[in-house]
């Protein structure tokens, strides 16, 4: 088994559900008492949050970059970042390290893939929503069509991850916004939603009636997992 660099904390919440997922797929796989080879580098998030909002992504792709690197030689064998959003840079994460990223997107692509899906619906923050770097992923390396809510539907979602979500509060209300969202993006053609937000699976059931429901940070430990078992 490989060791694991999780980088989490982004929000905690969320690499809660990543911790206790990886390790538990290890045990479904391996049985007795095997649990995950985890090496955790959780940052303060509050730090991490101030960063994009000035646009600096290179400072936070810096950032990231090293405390992979920092992972890497604490013997990290491969390298996952437990957040889709600050997968915007993951780029300059794979310029730095030399042992494998499990990207997050790619681990998803190919789950849609597998589907046979074409037309696909993407919440999440606002950045990943409405920035390129992950539409762009989807529609170039999988053939999918992305289809995203409207810019002020964006603008709640945000507001639900970042002031309810990411303290963990789960409020009925919010989940109405998040069903209707789906909804609407069932009428506009797509067959699944991708969860394109680690917290968004404390809210959203993915038990949907006639859709696909994608849950990322599911599919994501799922391919930590396989990365770590891999025979090299």
């Amino acid at each position: 088994m490989k060791t694991l660099g999780l980088i989490g904390g982004m929000s905690f919440e969320s690499t809660l559900v990543y911790y206790k997922l990886i390790n538990q797929e290890i045990k479904n796989r391996l049985g007795g008492l095997n649990s995950a080879r985890l090496l955790l580098f959780s940052v303060n998030f509050e730090e991490i949050m101030n960063i994009p909002t000035t646009e600096n992504w290179d400072q936070l792709g810096d950032h990231i970059s090293n405390i992979a690197l920092t992972l890497e030689k604490a013997g990290a064998q491969a390298i996952a970042l437990g957040t889709n959003t600050v997968h915007k840079i993951a780029p300059q994460i794979l310029e730095k390290i030399s042992v494998p990223f499990v990207h997050i997107i790619d681990a998803t692509g190919e789950i849609i893939k597998k589907e046979n899906i074409k037309n696909i619906g993407l919440l999440g923050t606002k950045t990943t929503m409405s920035d390129s770097f992950y539409k762009d992923h989807l529609r170039e390396k999988f053939d999918l069509k992305v289809f995203v809510p409207p810019t002020a539907d964006q603008s709640e979602i945000q507001r639900i991850i970042f002031e309810e979500l990411c303290h963990g509060i789960v409020k009925d209300a919010s989940r109405s916004v998040l069903q209707k969202s789906i909804g609407d993006l069932q009428l506009r053609g797509c067959d699944g939603i991708i969860l394109g937000c680690t917290e968004l699976p404390m809210i959203v059931r993915k038990n949907h009636p006639t859709l696909k429901i994608f849950d990322t940070t599911e599919i994501h430990a799922r391919a930590c997992v396989d990365c770590m078992l891999k025979e090299d």
